[in-house]
C-alpha cells in the first residue's frame, strides 16, 4: 500500500506539471475519448483510468474527462488523492459552473476520504517528515521530466517548421520544371509544324523572283523593307512563316504571339482569315 501510494503522488504531480498546454478540444469526436466512456460503461474501470489519461495527454483542459476520472478514482479504484486533483481541475477549468457545489462536496468527501486514509496508513510510524521527503523527491522527478517534455516538444516544432519550407521549396522547384517543360513542348509543336510551312514558302518565293523582271544592275538603291502594321492569316501560316514574311526572319513569332494573346488561343492554333497586328521590333 505504501508503495502505491508513492506512485500516486508521482503520478498526480507530473499531471500537475503538464496541465494546462493545449486549448480545449471536441470531446465527442476524439476516438480515445469514446473508447475511454466505453470502458466505463462496462465497468472496466482500471482500462478506463488508462484510456482517459491517453486523451488528458493530448486535451489536458477537457473538463468532462477530470470529471471521469475523479469520479473513478474515488467510486472504483479507491484513490481519494487522485480524486481530489481531478475535481479541483473541474472546478478550476470551469468556475462558473452551474454545478460547482455539488462538486465542491464532492470535493469534501474526497478530502475526508484521504485524510482518514492517511491516519490509518500512519497511525504507528508518526513520521510524516519521511513522507514529505518522499513527496519532495518525487517533485524534482517531476521537474525533470517536464523539462525532458518541453525540450522534445521544441525539437519537434523546429522540425516541422523545416519540413513546411522543405516542401515549398520542392513544390516551386515542381512548378518551375512544368512550366519549363510546358515551354519546350509548345516551342517544338510550333517548330515542327513551322518547318515545311518555310519550305513552301521558300519555294513560293524562288518562283516569284524567277519571275520578277530583272533589276537594272547600274542601280545601287533598293527600296527598304517596310514591315506592315497588320496581316491577314493565310492558308498553311504559322507564326515563324508570318515572321519570316513580315520581319525577313523567323524568330521573332514570339513577338507577334505576344502582341495578339487576347485573340490567338495558342501558339499553334491560328484561324485563317483573321486579321492580327505586327508590333515593331525594337532596333
Amino acid at each position: 500500500m505504501y508503495r502505491n501510494h508513492r506512485y500516486a503522488l508521482l503520478i498526480l504531480f507530473s499531471l500537475l506539471l503538464f496541465t494546462g498546454c493545449n486549448d480545449t478540444q471536441n470531446e465527442a469526436g476524439n476516438p480515445k475519448f469514446i473508447r475511454a466512456k466505453k470502458l466505463n460503461e462496462r465497468d472496466k474501470y482500471p482500462e478506463a483510468v488508462e484510456a482517459f489519461n491517453e486523451y488528458l495527454l493530448i486535451n489536458p483542459r477537457s473538463v468532462k474527462t477530470h470529471m471521469f476520472l475523479a469520479d473513478l478514482y474515488y467510486d472504483h479504484i479507491d484513490e481519494p488523492l487522485n480524486a481530489i486533483y481531478h475535481y479541483r481541475r473541474v472546478l478550476i477549468l470551469d468556475p462558473n459552473s452551474e454545478e460547482k457545489d455539488i462538486i465542491g462536496k464532492y470535493l469534501q468527501n474526497a478530502e475526508t476520504k484521504y485524510y482518514k486514509s492517511l491516519e490509518e496508513r500512519y497511525a504507528d510510524e508518526g513520521d510524516i517528515g519521511v513522507l514529505e521527503k518522499e513527496l519532495d523527491l518525487m517533485k524534482l522527478k517531476a521537474a525533470k521530466y517536464y523539462r525532458a517534455a518541453v525540450k522534445l516538444n521544441t525539437m519537434n516544432k523546429a522540425l516541422k517548421k523545416q519540413l513546411e519550407q522543405k516542401n515549398i521549396q520542392m513544390k516551386s522547384k515542381e512548378a518551375e520544371l512544368l512550366a519549363l517543360k510546358s515551354t519546350k513542348v509548345v516551342e517544338s509543336v510550333v517548330r515542327k509544324q513551322s518547318l515545311p510551312s518555310i519550305k513552301q514558302t521558300a519555294q513560293r518565293t524562288q518562283k516569284n523572283v524567277s519571275r520578277t523582271p530583272a533589276v537594272n544592275k547600274n542601280t545601287n538603291v533598293s527600296a527598304p523593307h517596310k514591315t506592315p502594321t497588320t496581316y491577314v492569316i493565310q492558308p498553311g501560316d504559322n507564326l515563324m512563316l508570318i515572321s519570316k514574311k513580315v520581319y525577313g526572319s523567323t524568330k521573332h513569332f514570339k513577338h507577334i504571339f505576344q502582341a495578339n494573346k487576347r485573340v490567338m488561343p495558342s501558339l499553334s492554333r491560328l484561324k485563317v482569315g483573321q486579321r492580327i497586328v505586327i508590333p515593331k521590333l525594337n532596333k
